[in-house]
């Protein structure tokens, strides 16, 4: 008795170190621990079986006894060494199921072998489940109904009724749904129960969590205690002072509500008025608040221009506006001129509570701006009537001085042949000094039309060398030989050469942008270049003349205005040239540019849009 109950105690012990060493949930370590019980009876019961057939002298039995009884001990070894619980339960449920079909064919002590297969199906069940559990106990009772056919041919088997073998069956039958109904039933039961298990564990962490959490809170709240309460005297005092302080900071606050000279509101988001100053009262021209607060501000009947409606989507959308100005009614119904500052106030739920801003009376700055425009536009008309003016004194000027030079051409060529070289001399002054006046008017005129947008031009396609530079360049071939310069032309455009632009003020250009570096230029070349850029077409005027220094290039292009100004400066001119080259290349659609430097010479270019027929 003895040594079985050690044995009990190994088996038990092996079977606790299985059911913990291996990683299993709580649905195998149940199974296993079935599956120990049974295999520990069913070794037991081999044991003393095994026991009980030798000593009857039935070698053979007590041999299958001992070896089932092996073969379930290896189980349980292999299952210690390989965790593999199935293949264990399989060869368990393999060895005990073939021991209740020994007990069946042999009928067993008193014919009641039969009762132990009723038990095949509850632990077969548990230990493999609904649908491994079903497979098996259908093998199982196709080897029964085997068995009760066939087991008359093994020696020493029990015979068994007809109406016997039904009755087995069917109770095997009734016994097998009932334990796979409980099987389903446990299995789903049990996910329930592990569902809620795991919501209970994660309930119970976090709770654990704000037990932690509350324990550093009430450590904290003891510490800010204890250390508060060391200074209580001190912390009733200066509440005291803060109390007096936060009132005295609401009536600065309501003081400065109704006390500022700028009107101050708080409306409800459906225009009612819900707060407002003296200040705002006497600027829309009531008498009182109490006559006020019947104003609403949704009313689009109060406003002269103001849309409230956008005004509001505006508050919605960026909760705030900022120097919106408009026009408002006053109580009398005189406009009045309103700059505004508003602000929407909401609660933490995002829900629109009321509007607060303030409202300042621009009437003053916006009469003022209407009568600076009002200026502005009379100063506008009275240049425009300048240079009118300028341009009929100018075309006054021109016609006489056309005459006189028209006719000391005429006398030039009677007396040129008289040979009196004073004379000569003279008449070359009196040309000089004529076509520097006719330039000055042509300069004034064409600066006086730009200037008026009283010039029409007539925009077309022209080739820029044959029918602008070639007839520039030839009147100007002379003028630049007088003063021993070399005037160079040369084009590298690939491009047939036509641009689209006005003809007048596409010479005006160039003839100003030529003449001036002839006019800046002592000796050395200038040169005129036609060649190709990027979609563009491009003329340099390029002179080896006086340049232009820093500080003047940023006025360059200023009417009137020249690098030496006064009687002393050393070039003549008026200062219009270039600023009408700027005005000619905008009509053309034409781009200025240049580069200069002192006493090195200067390059203009001119840079036009590629004609589309140039592809």
């Amino acid at each position: 008795m003895k040594a079985l109950k050690h044995y009990i105690q190994v088996l038990e012990k092996y079977f606790l170190d299985v059911g913990t060493s291996g990683n299993y949930n709580s649905e195998t370590s149940m199974r296993m621990k079935m599956l120990y019980i049974i295999t520990s009876f069913a070794i037991i019961n081999l044991f003393v079986l095994g026991i009980d057939s030798f000593l009857k002298n039935e070698i053979f039995l007590g041999t299958l006894d001992h070896t089932a009884l092996l073969i379930l001990l290896l189980s349980l070894y292999y299952l210690k060494k390989s965790e593999n619980y199935f293949l264990a339960t399989y060869i368990g449920i393999s060895v005990i199921g073939m021991l209740f079909l020994f007990l069946l064919v042999t009928g067993g002590d008193n014919n009641s072998g039969h009762l132990w297969l009723f038990t095949f199906p509850l632990f077969t069940f548990f230990l493999l489940g609904s649908k491994k559990g079903a497979v098996v106990n259908l093998v199982m009772l196709m080897m029964t109904i085997l068995f009760f056919q066939f087991g008359y041919l093994i020696k020493g088997s029990v015979t068994y009724s007809v109406g016997f073998i039904f009755r087995f069956i069917a109770s095997y039958l009734v016994i097998l749904v009932y334990s796979f109904t409980f099987e389903e039933l446990k299995k789903r039961t049990q996910k329930s129960l592990i569902k809620q298990k795991e919501n209970l564990e994660i309930t119970i962490l976090e709770l654990q969590v704000r037990k932690l959490e509350l324990k550093k809170l009430k450590d904290e709240l003891e510490f800010k205690v204890e250390e508060r309460t060391k200074q209580l005297s001190n912390e009733i005092e200066a509440r005291k002072k803060d109390q007096e302080l936060i009132a005295e900071s609401e009536h600065r606050f309501r003081s400065l509500f109704e006390n500022s000279p700028i009107g101050m509101y708080v409306t409800a988001p459906d225009g009612k008025i819900i707060m407002i100053n003296d200040a705002l009262v006497e600027m829309l021209g009531y008498s009182s608040k109490e006559k006020l607060l019947s104003f609403n501000a949704d009313s689009q009947d109060n406003y002269i221009d103001f849309d409230r409606e956008k005004f509001k989507e505006e508050m919605e959308t960026k909760g705030k506006v900022i120097g919106l100005k408009s026009a408002w009614k006053k109580r009398n119904g005189k406009p009045i001129y309103i700059k505004e500052n508003a602000v929407a106030y909401r609660d933490k739920s995002g829900k629109l509570l009321y509007y607060q801003g303030t409202l300042e009376d621009i009437t003053k700055h916006h009469e003022f701006n209407e009568a600076l425009i009002k200026a502005k536009e009379n100063a506008e008309k009275s240049d425009q009537l300048k240079s009118q003016f300028l341009a009929q004194i100018s075309h006054e000027i021109r016609t006489p001085v056309n005459s006189i030079l028209s006719f000391t051409n005429l006398l030039y060529e009677e007396i040129s042949d008289l040979g009196n070289q004073d004379f000569l001399e003279s008449f070359d002054m009196i040309e000089r000094g004529g076509r520097r006046l006719i330039r000055t008017v042509d300069l004034v005129l064409n600066m006086a039309e730009l200037q008026t947008k009283s010039y029409k031009p007539n925009i077309q396609e022209l080739n820029l060398e044959e029918e602008i530079l070639s007839s520039i360049l030839r009147d100007y071939k002379h003028d630049a030989k007088m003063k021993g310069l070399e005037l160079k032309f040369s084009n590298t455009s690939k491009s047939s050469g036509y641009v689209l632009g006005d003809e007048y003020t596409l010479i005006q250009i160039f003839v100003n942008l030529i003449d001036n570096a002839i006019k800046f230029t002592h000796d050395g070349e200038i040169s005129v270049n036609m060649y190709d850029g990027e979609n563009t077409l491009l003329v340099d005027v390029k002179d080896t003349g006086i340049g232009i220094s820093e500080e003047y290039k940023k006025n360059l292009f200023k009417p009137f205005c020249q690098e030496e100004m006064g009687y002393t400066r050393s070039f003549d001119g008026n200062g219009l040239g270039l600023s009408v080259v700027k005005k000619c290349c905008e009509i053309n659609n034409a781009y200025l540019s240049f580069q200069s430097k002192k006493n090195r010479g200067t390059t203009f270019t001119v840079k036009f849009q590629m004609n589309g027929a140039d592809g």
